[in-house]
Parts: C-alpha cells; sequence; structure tokens
C-alpha cells in the first residue's frame, strides 16, 4: 500500500489515557487491537470514520469477508446503520467456554465412574472429601474449587444442569423462547443456588471459592506435592492444573439435573468472532488510503500471520497446503510464544477457510469442545449494540444489580437462607431496576434479530 505507519503502544495505563484522548479529540489515524469497546465507539460515534462508503471501492478483502460471513457485518453495524469498528474471525475456535476438569486418578483409586448427573456429582464430591483419593494419610482434598462468578473459571458453568444458562461476557443474560432474562432472577437459578449451597455446607466446595484470585486458586490446581483439587473448571486441563498433572484429570461432560436439563454455556460472537479490531479516525486527512491499508491486513493469509507470527518463524506451510503454528521453543512457555510475534487473540483479521493447525493448548480445547459443544443452549444473547441513547442508563443500572446479585448469591451459597429471601430479592431487584434493564436489553435483542432478517 506504500504507506509507512508509525506505531504508537496502548500501554499499561491505557485506561486512564483512553476517556482523556476521546474528551479532547486528538486521535491517531487507527486504533488497532480491540482497544475501544462498544461504549467508547457508541457514545463518540463523532470522532470515528463510518466505514461503509468505503467498503466496495477501497476494500475487496473486508467485502469479501462480509459477503462469506454476513452475520458479521450485522455484527460490526450500530444502531444508525454505519460500522464504525471492524469484526475479526477465526477457524478453529470452540464453541462452548469453560471446561470443567475431574481427577480421573482419583476416581480410579477410589473405584467410582464419571459422574453424569447433579445427585451422583455430590455423591463423588463427598467420596473425594472423605476418602483420602491422594493417598497421603492427610484430609487436605479440596472436591470442588473456582473462582466465584468469573466468567470461565466460576460457578456458572454448574448452573446450567438446573436450567440457568447465561450467555457469557458478564452480563448473566440468557435467553428462552425469544425473551431476554436475568438469570439471576429466574427459578432455575434458584435451584441451581440451593444446590451449591447444599455441597457448600457438606464441605464439598473450596471454602475460599468466592475470595481467591487466580493466584490462589492456580497455586492450589497445581500444587508442588500431591494433587489436592478434585474438580476444577477453566480453560483448559493444561492451563489450569499443569502439564505434569494433566495426565491425571478428564473433561467432565455437563451434569444432567434433576428435571433432565442438561447444558454448556455458549456465545459464538464472543468466541468466534469480535468487534472494534480496528477503529478509524473521523479526522484522518487519508481516508481512502488508509482503508486500503486496513483492507489488506483483512487478506486471509495476512490475517493468518498478524495472528500467529509469520510462515518461517512461527508458521510453517505443510506440503498439504495447510498452515501449522509451531510448537514454542525450549525454554519458552506456549503462551510467550503465541504473543512474541503476533497479536494473538487482539488481532484483527479474517482467515476462516484457511487450513490452520493450531498450537497445542488449542488443540486440546478443541478436543474438549467436541465433548460438550453438543450440549449447548441453542438460544443466546449475542454481542449486541445497545443503542446510545441507553448506554448511560444502562450503565447504572447493570451496576447496582450486578452488585447485588453478586453479593446476596455468594451470601446464599456461603450461608444459605435463599428460599426465605427469595421473594424479598425479586421485590428490591425490581426497585432497583430489573425490568427497565431487560427492557432496554429485549428492544436491542429484537432490534438486531430485524437487523439479521434485513442482511
Amino acid at each position: 500500500t506504500n504507506i509507512k505507519v508509525e506505531w504508537e503502544y496502548a500501554s499499561t495505563d491505557w485506561d486512564t489515557q483512553k476517556p482523556l484522548m476521546l474528551a479532547n479529540g486528538d486521535l491517531p489515524d487507527i486504533f488497532m487491537g480491540g482497544i475501544l469497546s462498544d461504549d467508547d465507539v457508541n457514545a463518540n460515534r463523532e470522532l470515528f470514520l463510518p466505514m461503509n462508503a468505503y467498503l466496495d471501492e477501497y476494500c475487496p478483502n473486508i467485502s469479501t469477508m462480509f459477503e462469506e460471513q454476513p452475520a458479521l457485518r450485522g455484527l460490526a453495524t450500530m444502531g444508525d446503520g454505519n460500522i464504525y469498528g471492524l469484526p475479526s474471525m477465526w477457524p478453529n475456535t470452540p464453541t462452548t467456554y469453560s471446561t470443567i476438569m475431574i481427577n480421573k486418578t482419583w476416581l480410579d483409586n477410589l473405584g467410582l465412574d464419571v459422574p453424569e448427573t447433579t445427585d451422583e456429582f455430590r455423591e463423588v464430591l463427598k467420596a473425594f472429601a472423605e476418602n483420602d483419593p491422594n493417598g497421603n494419610g492427610i484430609k487436605d482434598e479440596i472436591p470442588l474449587s473456582f473462582i466465584g462468578f468469573d466468567d470461565l473459571a466460576g460457578c456458572l458453568e454448574l448452573y446450567c444442569p438446573f436450567g440457568a444458562v447465561d450467555s457469557l461476557g458478564g452480563n448473566w443474560l440468557g435467553v428462552t423462547d425469544g425473551k431476554v432474562e436475568y438469570i439471576n432472577a429466574t427459578e432455575e437459578f434458584k435451584s441451581a443456588i440451593e444446590w451449591l449451597s447444599g455441597l457448600y455446607t457438606e464441605g464439598l466446595i473450596d471454602q475460599e471459592a468466592f475470595t481467591q484470585d487466580w493466584t490462589g486458586y492456580s497455586a492450589k490446581l497445581n500444587p508442588e506435592g500431591e494433587e489436592i483439587v478434585g474438580v476444577a473448571i477453566g480453560w483448559t486441563i493444561s492451563g489450569a492444573v499443569g502439564e505434569e498433572n494433566t495426565k491425571d484429570y478428564v473433561v467432565l461432560p455437563p451434569l444432567k439435573g434433576p428435571s433432565g436439563d442438561q447444558y454448556a454455556r455458549q456465545n459464538p460472537e464472543m468466541l468466534g468472532a469480535d468487534r472494534n479490531k480496528i477503529v478509524v479516525s473521523a479526522q484522518t486527512k487519508y481516508p481512502e488510503a488508509v482503508m486500503r491499508w486496513v483492507d489488506a491486513l483483512y487478506e486471509k493469509t495476512t490475517s493468518m500471520q498478524i495472528r500467529y507470527g509469520a510462515i518461517g518463524v512461527t508458521m510453517q506451510q505443510n506440503a498439504d497446503g495447510s498452515y501449522e503454528v509451531l510448537d514454542a521453543p525450549e525454554g519458552m512457555d506456549a503462551n510467550t510464544w503465541s504473543w512474541k510475534y503476533g497479536l494473538n487473540t487482539n488481532a484483527p483479521g479474517y482467515a476462516v477457510g484457511l487450513d490452520i493447525i493450531p498450537q497445542p493448548d488449542a488443540r486440546e480445547k478443541l478436543a474438549a469442545d467436541e465433548i460438550t459443544k453438543q450440549y449447548v443452549k441453542s438460544e443466546y444473547f449475542p454481542l449486541i449494540m445497545i443503542p446510545a441513547e441507553d448506554i448511560d442508563e444502562l450503565a447504572i443500572l447493570k451496576t447496582d444489580i450486578q452488585n447485588y446479585a453478586t453479593e446476596r448469591t455468594a451470601q446464599w451459597v456461603v450461608s444459605g437462607g435463599i428460599e426465605e429471601e427469595w421473594n424479598d430479592y425479586l421485590d428490591r431487584m425490581n426497585v432497583m431496576g430489573l425490568p427497565r434493564m431487560l427492557e432496554i436489553y429485549q428492544n436491542a435483542y429484537d432490534s438486531y434479530l430485524t437487523q439479521g432478517d434485513e442482511k
């Protein structure tokens, strides 16, 4: 494209710099890597270039992406019909998010099968707590551990056997028969918390599950001595418990609940696609040249190398035409390797259709996904643009309601009381504005579906 680019790194204080930059309007030509959120773009549309008018003439690769993946255009389109931020989409992305893993060696030591129902799961946890499955003669086993309500490693996946299935992203939203629900205000959620509270009371859940951070959690999953955790939740087994302990754990398929519910959480846009990977300033003096340069990033093999690194360095092209991400060199872990020469998950681009053999941890995740993806709930709340006029109101409503729900839920799991306090809890949620919050989300969801029908 014959363009010289001056790069400026968004450093660790970006969250402080960003609002100041948006407020004074002194912007770079391009924001790259998903460093602007939906709210940043939506609330400051006048600062950013509407890309629609440039796509047909200057952006053949981006246009191809939208032709091959019509849903991506809807994902990127704001309520005013304009595209201000470009999405990305990659092959080899899982359908499901969290992996529940269980210590198979412990099961074998105790002569137990992998549990399939919530009742069987409870019995297994009790056996882990009472029968010294690690064989060290010390009552040091933690039957089940997780990180509070963390979207990846928290207990949310354990709501699913009771029919309370959120759509990832930390909003605790679900969809049933076209109706948007706040999961933490449903009867299904209530049943799940009653069950978890019973497990906690029996000492089957890590007593630090709602106070520990990633450092403490990881130390328990990958100890220097004997393994002490029976069931954990994370992205992959090896990423959670470490390479040495991986052999002892297997994926636990979604449990079947008392009413026969058996689900896993999903959100294809969150896991398989993303938006605002490229946002262009409306102040740029050369919009046509900038859009040509941006389009070059969306040529598939170029996109691939932006994400994974260059062919001949971190990738190789095989004789059969496939591309393979090389293993990290000795002395370097896979995570460091994946970021050293590429933008990894921050990369803009589109590589769907290329035959890419990913790195080992990605292959492990895809193998786990083969076990869990058949159980995803078909309806979910996608990544949706909230109208600009509703952003501020929604932010206040969501913060207050989420904080209250988080506080009460943790208290109920640890100390019980949800049955007695449930109606008062719902009444307070309504006073705090839950109906209005759901109205905003429902309107945005209905608009999204209509927009999809029009594409």
